[in-house]
């Protein structure tokens, strides 16, 4: 059984535009958007992947004294200042992009989950998943002695059932449960409520809020959603921790070994 992924009161909201969208998908057929779920996912976790690469950059630029601490009392110190903003306000703008509503011309995770968080789909894709599992398990019977492949054969399944039902429950609460729960999240809501107002637009209102500690809490956020949808639909995970620890290694071999001249005006 594939329990269900959230209740109604804890649906995200979406515009009139964005929900079109969604009864659009609905009456698409499941394997056409299971195909446009693979797509997409597989375009997000570039973005994501950029967007750990410019918070490695902000943790040195913006978050630290490496360059500033460099950079005394000067006209210098002004472009230091204009560098350190833009560049946290790009984290900050893709950040929020990731999260932006359902429709047809996005790589988001809202747009992903739009795709997939039905239960027809829901149903055919742990079927694929558990298919793929046998075809595995096939393969490794057939290099098997043959009394130890007949075992194999009646435990398999059971055992199969149990491990993909697991494993797919698992990435349903990541990316399904927990991305829907965060697009009606304080944190979302702030950084996107950041971008829109204090960066997109040139607006006549007082500029809202935002603490780094809410763009930390939502990336990372992020990677756990993003890493639960891509094996839900990919049936495999994505090695986030890997390219992070690549992405530090880059920064570091780059600001590591930047020093600043005399600065005397």
């Amino acid at each position: 059984m594939i329990a269900p992924v959230h209740d109604k009161s804890k649906e995200a909201v979406f515009s009139r535009a964005e929900q079109n969208y969604v009864e659009q998908l609905r009456r698409r057929p499941v394997d056409e958007r299971i195909d446009l779920a693979e797509q997409k996912v597989r375009g997000l976790w570039d973005y994501i992947i950029d967007v750990c690469k410019t918070h490695e950059n902000n943790r040195v630029i913006s978050r630290s004294d490496r360059l500033a601490g460099q950079v005394p009392a000067s006209h210098a110190a002004h472009a230091l200042k204009n560098l350190q903003r833009g560049l946290l306000h790009y984290e900050i703008i893709r950040l929020a992009a990731l999260w932006d509503g359902p429709r047809a011309d996005r790589l988001s995770i809202p747009t992903i989950i739009a795709i997939v968080a039905d239960r027809p789909v829901l149903k055919a894709l742990y079927r694929r998943r558990f298919l793929s599992r046998r075809i595995e398990e096939a393969k490794l019977a057939d290099d098997l002695e043959e009394g130890a492949a007949r075992a194999f054969v009646v435990r398999a399944p059971r055992e199969a059932r149990h491990t993909t039902r697991t494993g797919f429950h698992r990435d349903m609460r990541d990316g399904l449960a927990l991305g829907i729960r965060t697009m009606n999240a304080k944190d979302r809501l702030a950084v996107a409520g950041f971008r829109d107002r204090n960066i997109a637009h040139n607006l006549a209102l007082d500029p809202v809020s935002l603490r780094l500690a809410q763009v930390d809490r939502l990336l990372r956020t992020t990677t756990v959603v993003g890493n639960g949808l891509y094996g839900m639909i990919l049936r495999s995970g994505f090695a986030i921790e890997d390219s992070r620890r690549y992405a530090r290694r880059c920064t570091e071999s780059l600001w590591g070994n930047c020093t600043m001249g005399a600065i005397d005006y």
